[in-house]
């Protein structure tokens, strides 16, 4: 497995989303076709995808006109209709849907050094194990003035990131039972937004509460404040929004259920997967090796696996079947000191200090 690196050039979101389709036109089908499958797997009917596709895009224009541009002139680089880009920017919101119903995925840890200093970061990022393709870490210019480094997957304009304003967003999956209903801004719309405009925490928090949404996530960023650095925990759903801040230790984890405990009384996935609640309280028993300044530290914290009471390193099982098989398919970092990415590809237990790639 490799991780394509991708830049773009144009600032104007119609060349920028021409340029990045015409010259990943086949990985964006190869990946619009790999989400056709998902989608099926989990009993979706391509026309509830198209209906849902068209809708949003409409909703988008309202409350991005660059964004929604982007979108389209994506897709026509790409050689795909609007709505079959649009769908995989949405591809949260459809799998909603699902009668399957979706597990959880991705750890995150934030840490503030209580002396000050570069923050310490780190996520995995867990998906449909043979999905390995997908992915791409993409720098491009929403601005002249302003430079965004994203891991994200093809044709999906966003999801991990930083902007050379030192702020930088980690982004985990929620579940609510109000999920579904309606159409609403896509999350992985709604982080790229906030890498594109946000330089602080209050200005991530002006975006998500101006947002309705119809999927459920934890966006928890760390940006600039005074002197030093601060974070919060953003938690979206359809019926509001918390803000979560860092512990007397300093440090914020996230894993895939809500710790609002207004928001928590609509859990979804807790009730079926009680790995995210085992997840969470393995992150916190850690959290001295999360402290550390070195990256490969904190991703040794990270080799824990599901036998072992949480799977902080996740890997297919043998009664998976298709559309429900995982596996912890990358480890990211957030360097804020140079607005960068440090990452590899693969499972925690896999990595090596030889095979880290700084962005």
């Amino acid at each position: 497995m490799t991780i394509t690196i991708a830049t773009t050039t144009a600032t104007d979101a119609g060349e920028r989303g021409r340029e990045f389709g015409e010259a990943w036109a086949s990985e964006i089908r190869a990946t619009w076709h790999q989400y056709e499958r998902l989608f099926a797997a989990h009993s979706i009917d391509q026309g509830a995808v198209r209906d849902i596709a068209v809708r949003t895009l409409d909703d988008v224009q309202e409350w991005s006109e660059p964004h929604a541009t982007e979108l389209r002139a994506l897709a026509s680089g790409a050689g795909l209709d609007d709505w079959q880009v649009v769908a995989l920017n949405t591809r949260s919101e459809v799998l909603t849907r699902s009668k399957l119903g979706v597990p959880g995925e991705c750890s995150t840890v934030i840490h503030l050094p209580p002396g000050g200093g570069t923050p310490r970061t780190i996520q995995t990022w867990d998906w449909q194990h043979d999905m390995t393709d997908v992915k791409v870490v993409w720098r491009y210019q929403p601005r002249s003035d302003v430079t965004v480094k994203t891991f994200t997957e093809f044709g999906v304009l966003g999801k991990v990131g930083v902007n050379s304003h030192g702020l930088g967003l980690h982004f985990n999956l929620l579940q609510h039972v109000a999920d579904g209903e309606g159409i609403g801004i896509p999350v992985h719309l709604v982080a790229r937004r906030i890498l594109d405009e946000a330089t602080s925490v209050d200005g991530v928090e002006a975006i998500v509460r101006d947002t309705s949404v119809t999927a459920s996530v934890a966006l928890t960023v760390v940006a600039p404040e005074g002197d030093g650095f601060t974070a919060r925990s953003f938690e979206l759903s359809p019926v509001g929004v918390a803000s979560l801040s860092l512990n007397e230790e300093g440090f914020v984890f996230h894993t895939n259920h809500f710790v609002d405990p207004g928001l928590a009384s609509g859990e979804r996935l807790g009730l079926t997967d009680e790995d995210t609640y085992a997840r969470l309280k393995e992150l916190d028993r850690r959290s001295d090796l999360f402290a550390s300044d070195d990256f490969h530290a904190r991703v040794e914290a990270l080799v824990h696996h599901a036998e072992d009471g949480a799977g902080l390193c996740c890997h297919p099982g043998p009664a998976d079947v298709p559309g429900d098989s995982w596996a912890t398919q990358l480890v990211v970092g957030l360097e804020l000191d140079r607005a960068g990415l440090v990452f590899q590809d693969g499972g925690p237990c896999t990595a090596s200090q030889s095979g880290y790639v700084r962005f």
